[in-house]
């Protein structure tokens, strides 16, 4: 092995025999010899020596890696041999093997290095040992990486199914790498959710939560987008339309979403806030309380102070502060001022300051929220509704606790406002399809725009990076298990058949088939005899009878409703290539769990659960072996910490922004009554909400120093 000679001292030697199982077809010399390999006709002998040497001299200083690198060696090749989990594939790979030593000359000729410098070049410069031997080093290191390579992909192949009652639950409980114990569902709580963004220009970093510009453009760009949905338009049609964002346009806003993506935070942490801690089920628990593994879930989440029975002061504060309503009359209000800057006798307010635009005074109080917010069907306030002290539609007027000065706030105490709970009455029978109810933990609930499917649309506002607002659809949530949002009535109207308890037990899709990574469609085209696509059996779905045929469930990969009454909607159906795109963005995510799986695969190649006559490969040394055991569970124990505290880090960074919000917003917004009644003299003067004695000398004017002359 590579330097292998010159690594450690001989008294280690007593440290590194390895117990083999008699099952195997392996020997032990004198010298340790443990396998045996044949290349270009000569015996290539490999010793534990051998193999722990190689290691050591990779990691001086870090012993129990060293050892466990080593041992995971070792059973890897051993389970190539006569009795090994991978016995079939070892001829594969030694001719991978050899290929790759064909490949290695052939470069080295084309790139004009002789084999002896190419050797040394790629580490292998044992000045004790002549080219025939370094080759052969360099081929037993192609093996084992070949070995490496079928390892995984065997791995992947025996524990990658969705399903979960017919195969060997035992074994795939432990290792599946979508739903077992530390598979990707119970680990990185998977997220499919569905995203626009419509960039604003409001960018100021003094003022950020409560005086933001933003331009004419701007506001038309998110009237388009939010009429858009009102109207009825499919999300992922009105995201390739308007988002902001180049990949949710291209994908029509779609993204897999789990605990290590890194949204920022007011999209990822308000997600996790808003399913966990908002929103309510019919019995006002948390929406997912009563869904399986819930508790376990949460817990990856790592509220800060959270126990059994308590959340923890940080979801306080969150729950506190709850969720923002933006109505859509407001928005029509906005889109109406958009390019107000002066009154309609041609008069400046305060020498055209901006803060005092009617769109910045709307897109402040309503958009500027750090929190979970919600398009309602309401009016906006009107002019007679916002008077002084008039209770929840007017403004106070309340004492700054910086300054002392007296100001005047829209914002109660824990930093929310009141709307018009009123159906505005623009609003069309069909628009009001849209709006939906939903239910809070604190009691209320409130009717909100939902997406073509029912899923509520998610509005947040975030400044730093990605800048803009963000619409966000829940198309399936981690603590969903059982699909609980599944609307039934939709499917019967798309030609489902039965009661609705009939329906969704038939066509509901549970979160381990949500993720199926299997291409339902064998091929475009369809089944004269039934008018169907060609869908593989295998995949989530339903038998609907020989009338109908295989019908696929609504997953990830087949994101649009099928159904009998569907027939021959061609519109409904993917192409293959679309199907194997959809599949590509599961494994990918698959993929990433590779710090997860890596010990997984060791455990399951040297595991003796069912295997007649196999006893596990240990060092002999029993200090050393359990030097191994404590290294596999330190670095578990090392990761879990990392991710648990990186995620509670982010929930303290949200809670301290959403706390500066309110703090500013409560003393620093001005009052809607400015935008609803703009250029009204009245409202400037000293003692009103719109007085700022920053202007009192502007233009001469002091009998209403706030009020520019009209130009």
């Amino acid at each position: 092995m590579k330097n292998g000679k010159k690594a450690i001292s001989l008294m280690l030697t007593a440290l590194t025999v390895v117990s083999l199982s008699s099952c195997f077809d392996v020997t032990s010399g004198d010298e340790g010899e443990i396998l045996n390999y044949t290349y270009n006709g000569q015996s290539l002998k490999i010793t534990t020596q051998d193999i722990v040497d190689k290691y050591l001299s990779e990691n001086k200083t870090e012993h129990a890696k060293a050892y466990y690198d080593a041992l995971y060696e070792v059973v890897v090749r051993a389970n190539f041999e006569k009795g090994g989990l991978l016995e079939k594939y070892k001829s594969a790979v030694e001719s991978t093997a050899n290929q790759s030593v064909l490949n290695a000359k052939d470069e080295a000729d084309n790139s004009g290095k002789s084999w002896h410098d190419y050797l040394v070049e790629k580490g292998y410069n044992d000045d004790t040992t002549n080219d025939e031997q370094k080759e052969k080093e360099f081929y037993l290191d192609q093996l084992f990486t070949a070995m490496e390579t079928r390892v995984t992909d065997e791995f992947n192949n025996q524990f990658n199914t969705w399903k979960m009652d017919d195969v060997d639950s035992a074994a795939q409980q432990k290792y599946n790498t979508l739903w077992g114990e530390n598979g990707f569902i119970n680990e990185k709580l998977p997220y499919h959710v569905k995203h626009i963004l419509v960039k604003v220009d409001a960018t100021e970093t003094t003022g950020k939560y409560s005086r933001g510009h933003i331009s004419s453009a701007n506001v038309e760009k998110l009237y388009q987008t939010i009429t858009s949905l009102v109207n009825g338009d499919e999300f992922g049609e009105v995201a390739k339309n308007y988002s902001d964002d180049p990949r949710s346009a291209s994908k029509g806003g779609e993204y897999i979403m789990n605990i290590d993506t890194g949204f920022v935070d007011e999209f990822q942490m308000g997600i996790y806030a808003y399913d966990t801690l908002l929103s309510a089920g019919a019995d006002g628990k948390s929406m997912y309380a009563n869904e399986p593994n819930y508790a376990e879930k949460k817990e990856k989440l790592n509220l800060p102070g959270a126990t059994s029975d308590n959340d923890g002061q940080i979801a306080k504060e969150i729950k506190d502060l709850g969720a923002s309503f933006i109505p859509y009359g407001v928005v029509e209000k906005m889109y109406e001022d958009k390019d107000k800057e002066k009154t309609k006798d041609g008069i400046s307010i305060y020498n055209g300051d901006a803060d005092y635009f009617p769109r910045n005074i709307y897109f402040n109080k309503y958009f500027q929220n750090r929190n979970v917010a919600f398009i309602t069907p309401e009016a906006a306030w009107q002019t007679s509704d916002l008077t002084l002290g008039t209770g929840d539609s007017g403004y106070r007027q309340v004492t700054d606790n910086v300054t002392n000065k007296k100001v005047f706030t829209d914002i109660n105490d824990k930093g929310n406002y009141a709307t018009k709970k009123a159906n505005d009455s623009t609003l069309s029978e069909e628009q009001l399809k849209n709006f939906h109810e939903i239910k809070f933990t604190d009691g209320t609930s409130k009717n909100v725009l939902c997406d073509n499917e029912g899923n509520p649309i998610l509005v947040v506002r975030n400044q730093e990076s990605s800048a803009g607002i963000h619409l966000i659809v829940i198309e399936r949530s981690a603590f969903d298990e059982t699909d609980k949002h599944f609307d039934a009535k939709a499917y019967i109207e798309q030609g489902a058949k039965g009661s609705e308890e009939e329906v969704k037990n038939h066509y509901a899709t549970k979160l381990n088939e949500y993720y199926a990574t299997d291409n339902p469609k064998k091929k475009d085209g369809y089944d004269e005899t039934t008018n169907k696509p060609y869908y593989v059996n295998a995949f989530p779905g339903y038998d609907s009878g020989a009338q109908t045929g295989y019908i696929p469930k609504k997953t990830f990969v087949q994101n649009n409703i099928v159904t009998e009454g569907d027939k021959s909607k061609n519109d409904v159906y993917h192409t293959v290539s679309e199907y194997n795109a959809r599949v590509q963005t599961i494994k990918d995510e698959l993929d990433k769990m590779k710090e997860i799986t890596k010990f997984s695969k060791y455990e399951w190649l040297n595991d003796d659960e069912g295997r007649e006559g196999y006893k596990t490969i240990k060092l002999n040394d029993e200090k050393t072996q359990a030097l191994v055991e404590k290294y596999i569970d330190t670095t578990i124990d090392t990761t879990t910490r990392n991710n648990l505290k990186a995620i509670q880090d982010r929930w303290y960074q949200y809670a301290a922004a959403l706390k500066q919000q309110t703090n500013e917003r409560k003393y620093n917004l001005l009052p809607e009554i400015l935008a609803a009644d703009y250029g009204n003299v009245e409202l400037y003067k000293k003692g009103q909400p719109g007085y700022n004695p920053k202007y009192d000398s502007i233009n001469g004017n002091t009998s209403n120093p706030g009020v520019s002359e009209a130009e």
